[in-house]
């Protein structure tokens, strides 16, 4: 996965998400975005609250990765993310 953060004027965390046919067929990517959804909602309730965008894009891998280990690195490169945009 990779994922782009911007800081922006108003407060609070905005998520994009993107998966392209790479990352596998329509069921794949849609289970893919609920979960990346998923693990951002909860990351979110503990965050910093600050003016970020944050684009998540999805790799073949990490669609087909199981869920705990997606939670782990997702959680790491938001964390990492919002920490550079907010220094």
């Amino acid at each position: 996965m990779v994922v782009f953060a911007r800081p922006r004027s108003a407060g609070g965390l905005r998520l994009g998400i993107t998966a392209t046919r790479k990352a596998g067929g329509a069921v794949l990517r849609n289970r893919a975005r609920r979960r990346v959804r998923e693990i951002f909602r909860r990351w979110a309730a503990t965050a910093p609250d600050a003016g970020v965008d944050l684009v998540v894009n999805i790799s073949a891998r990490a669609a087909r990765a199981p869920f705990a280990a997606l939670s782990g690195e997702l959680t790491a490169l938001l964390a990492r993310a919002v920490a550079a945009v907010v220094k």
